[in-house]
């Protein structure tokens, strides 16, 4: 969990907390998107005593699993030698619009500031059903954005800790965008069709 750190520093103990809240976060947010382009391509309503229950869920696991990636971040720079510093230049000159855009702004406190207004302020359900979607997309940019950022960032330094190495990304190979594609859609896939076997919701009468 401190790929540009220092190697020898301890590891922190709430990095595999903060693994696990994030990926928690992101199925809530994943359930939540999955569920409005269902209910829409089915012309249905989506129900809004579910939509805030699965916000408060988001909301609380976004919240915790933030302050735990804060923590390793203080943990890690605390915990680590000057090489550290090599860490937050290689993040501040390759990865600012990935780690502060998308991952910090973009990704946590922006649906943070949506989902607290959706459970404090009192609105019409059609624009609570809109904050819950667009702070659940947001969530799974937060948690892609943190991931390419601690991989990628993490193969980015070299071993002298002279500067970086390249990173191209490729489109065929066996880890490219093609084949994580695939990947990505397979569960998809396999969710449509055992829907179609065991269906989640109950026809109405006379549909």
């Amino acid at each position: 969990c401190q790929p540009l750190g220092d190697r020898h520093a301890p590891a922190s103990k709430s990095a595999p907390s903060a693994f696990l809240l994030a990926a928690v976060a992101c199925g809530v947010a994943l359930t939540v998107v999955l569920y409005f382009v269902w209910m829409k391509a089915g012309g249905s309503r989506m129900d809004a005593p579910c939509i805030r229950a699965m916000s408060a869920y988001l909301w609380t696991f976004l919240l915790i699993a933030g302050v735990l990636q804060v923590l390793n971040l203080l943990h890690s720079t605390y915990g680590s030698g000057d090489d550290w510093r090599f860490a937050f230049q290689v993040l501040g000159d390759q990865f600012h619009f990935s780690l502060v855009g998308l991952q910090v702004v973009g990704g946590w406190i922006v649906p943070f500031v949506l989902l607290s207004a959706f459970l404090l302020f009192r609105m019409k359900d059609s624009l609570r059903n809109a904050l819950a979607v667009i702070s659940s997309f947001l969530v799974l940019v937060h948690v892609f954005a943190f991931l390419w950022n601690l991989i990628i960032g993490g193969q980015l330094a070299s071993r002298t800790l002279r500067g970086t190495v390249s990173f191209h990304q490729e489109f065929f190979g066996k880890e490219g965008i093609l084949v994580s594609g695939i990947i990505l859609v397979c569960p998809l896939v396999f969710l449509f069709v055992l829907t179609k076997i065991l269906p989640p919701f109950e026809k109405k009468a006379g549909s």
